[in-house]
């Protein structure tokens, strides 16, 4: 490394500074977080950062009441064969908020998320085409 290049990164140009500055806001809100988390940990409590409690508080708050909510009548548990084939691993994207359900459903339940995943997939699988469609008219995604 030669001299230019010493003098290069210790002279930042103003793009660069108020690029890091930026990044050291974000940095300091990263940092608080994970120090409040450490915090609720010690005390024993629920470890969820502002983000996710931001986007916890509008999945509430979109929930529909359990007044309005129907009981339906409970159904015999249909077992599943999980088959001689490996399970196979998967990409897919999730947003931010479903990232959060998923995750509150899995400390609650105690299942693995990708447990969860699975499912879903098999219960919308179940479905009958009219009971799918009507499903997936009810639900609203943005």
């Amino acid at each position: 490394m030669g001299l230019a290049d010493l003098k290069k990164s210790s002279t930042q140009s103003s793009t660069s500074v108020s690029h890091s500055r930026v990044q050291q806001l974000t940095l300091d809100g990263l940092v608080d977080d994970f120090i409040d988390d450490a915090n609720r940990y010690a005390l024993g409590q629920q470890m969820l950062t502002s983000e996710q409690n931001r986007l916890t508080d509008l999945a509430f708050t979109a929930a529909i009441d359990d007044s309005t909510r129907t009981e339906t009548p409970k159904k015999q548990v249909v077992t599943i064969k999980k088959g001689d084939a490996p399970v196979r691993k998967a990409t897919f994207t999730l947003t931010e908020s479903a990232i959060a359900h998923l995750a509150t459903l899995a400390d609650d339940c105690d299942v693995a998320k990708s447990k969860l995943i699975r499912f879903l997939i098999e219960h919308h699988f179940n479905l009958t085409a009219e009971q799918r469609k009507q499903k997936e008219q009810s639900i609203i995604v943005e």
